[in-house]
């Protein structure tokens, strides 16, 4: 009988002898920043938490992509109701200013891109102007 407690001792010693081996390289895995197998792979549970987020941030990132085609659109109708707001503006006046502010822009596209033929232009048209000036004295 007592040498069957005796070996019962030792088991215990030696089974409680591996627990504290084990925890003592567990600590220092720990310490060391090794991962064990389980946690390396991410575990189930951490593995369909990822996955999750992962769906979530895609989920996020095309309900986004959809508000920004939405808000393109609106941006693109709110462009093209101005355009026609001017057309219906410009239909109420009359030909003449019409032609004249077309007249216009061209002028000063014209002045944009190249000067020297306004100047020349305007020198013209102010010989003419005094030559009208002689011809009516």
């Amino acid at each position: 009988m007592q040498e069957r407690r005796k070996e019962e001792k030792g088991k215990e010693e030696e089974t409680g002898e591996k627990e504290r081996i084990r925890e003592r390289e567990k600590e220092g895995r720990e310490r060391e920043g090794i991962m064990s197998e389980h946690q390396r792979k991410g575990g189930k549970e951490t593995v369909n938490r990822k996955g999750n987020k992962l769906q979530q941030e895609i989920r996020k990132e095309r309900e986004r992509e959809g508000e920004r085609g939405r808000e393109r659109e609106e941006e693109e109708r709110e462009r093209e109701e101005e355009k026609g707001r001017e057309r219906e503006t410009e239909g109420k006046v009359s030909e003449r200013k019409m032609n004249k502010l077309k007249r216009e822009e061209r002028e000063e596209e014209r002045r944009r891109e190249g000067g020297g033929r306004d100047r020349i232009n305007d020198k013209l048209k102010k010989e003419r102007g005094r030559e009208k000036g002689e011809r009516e004295n």
